[in-house]
């Protein structure tokens, strides 16, 4: 739906003009600025976005909290902290074994500290963001080392619920990973929901990117790494310290540009109707329509479109399609099954799955002129 800047509404198209200059404030909050090479960071985050014959100039402005605002700050976060005694810390030796052999694994552990609630710090932040008379994105770069000790780290907690069927997430891995993994917690470094402000600390405790690096092979600093970095933005590798702080800052900071803030990026003009079709595939000797039903919300739908298009009205078609009735639908997904062993080594953990290409299904489905007119061209 936002892939292009040409969007087909009731049968026509609109010619969208995007706005090509986007701001961001980036404050840092509780670090010594003789340790923070600010020019070094403005000249390597990115300069340009370019969306198909598009380029938006992105421009930057780095500054330091007053000590007033700091003072306040730091107030607010002991207000909104709690002692907790149950997060999740990962086994990289259980992760390791798992993934080598495939054997189901308990791979979190305790880990005791500080949890901070994330979305009451966003909103803070928000209102108390201060616009020059221009739009422009707010970044917070925080840091909250004085909450750490040897044995206790600092983290911001979300409480997510999931907004089709209203449960509480309580776990962060595979169903079959409940019963040896129950209750995880996701310590999260950085955050960003409702607002135009997001905020990251270095910090801060986590274990997704070294997940990452085990399950993944990505080239991602470890453990030891987070601990190195909290020594040097508390002063104590000054000889070293400013160019791996600052080169640690570009990266986050340029992940978090490009990736999460290209959705702002589309126009916002669109003062019309857009409508979208869902199709949800399932198989009436498994699952019925109705046990399904939780997994789609059009109102939630609706108002997330809603705010990154700024349209007037939102239309959510939704069909259900028993794969036992709709034989063109079952033969695209019949033909985009895999075979188990071209997938993993192993002949004995998952093989009773069925695995699919979704790449293969998606195009399939997508190229069909028949399955698109019947469910996807019509508003």
């Amino acid at each position: 739906m936002i892939g292009s800047y040409s969007l087909p509404v009731n049968g026509e198209s609109l010619n969208l003009q995007p706005t090509l200059e986007k701001n961001f404030t980036i404050t840092l909050l509780n670090y010594n600025e003789d340790l923070i090479d600010t020019r070094m960071i403005e000249a390597s985050l990115p300069e340009f976005f370019i969306y198909d014959t598009y380029t938006f100039t992105l421009n930057y402005e780095i500054v330091f909290a007053s000590s007033d605002f700091e003072s306040d700050f730091n107030n607010y976060v002991d207000s909104i902290s709690t002692t907790d005694t149950w997060t999740s810390k990962l086994n990289n030796t259980a992760l390791n074994e798992q993934k080598n052999n495939f054997e189901r694994k308990d791979i979190f552990e305790r880990q005791n500290g500080t949890s901070i609630d994330a979305s009451k710090l966003e909103k803070y932040l928000d209102d108390r963001s201060v616009e020059s008379g221009k739009v422009s994105y707010n970044i917070y770069m925080l840091n909250l080392t004085r909450l750490d000790t040897t044995d206790n780290k600092h983290w911001f907690n979300v409480t997510e619920v999931d907004p089709d069927s209203g449960r509480q997430r309580f776990y962060w891995r595979l169903e079959w990973d409940y019963s040896m993994n129950y209750d995880v917690r996701f310590p999260y470094a950085a955050y960003s929901s409702v607002t135009d402000t997001s905020f990251i600390d270095l910090t801060s405790f986590q274990w997704y990117l070294t997940w990452r690096a085990i399950w993944n092979k990505d080239v991602l600093s470890d453990d030891s790494y987070f601990s190195q970095l909290q020594d040097m933005i508390r002063g104590k590798l000054d000889s070293e310290a400013r160019s791996i702080i600052a080169n640690t800052m570009i990266t986050w900071l340029g992940d978090l540009i490009v990736y999460s803030y290209n959705m702002y990026n589309f126009p916002t003009d669109i003062k019309t109707d857009v409508n979208t079709n869902i199709v949800i595939v399932y198989n009436s000797t498994q699952k019925s329509a109705e046990d399904l039903s939780w997994i789609v919300n059009p109102s939630v739908i609706r108002e997330q479109m809603g705010i990154i298009l700024q349209t007037q009205r939102v239309g959510v078609k939704i069909d259900f399609v028993d794969l036992n009735e709709e034989n063109t639908m079952l033969d695209f997904v019949n033909e985009a099954k895999v075979d188990y062993n071209e997938l993993q080594p192993s002949s004995t953990a998952f093989s009773n799955w069925t695995y699919y290409d979704g790449g293969r299904l998606h195009w399939g489905i997508s190229e069909n002129p028949d399955i698109r007119k019947k469910y996807f061209d019509n508003p």
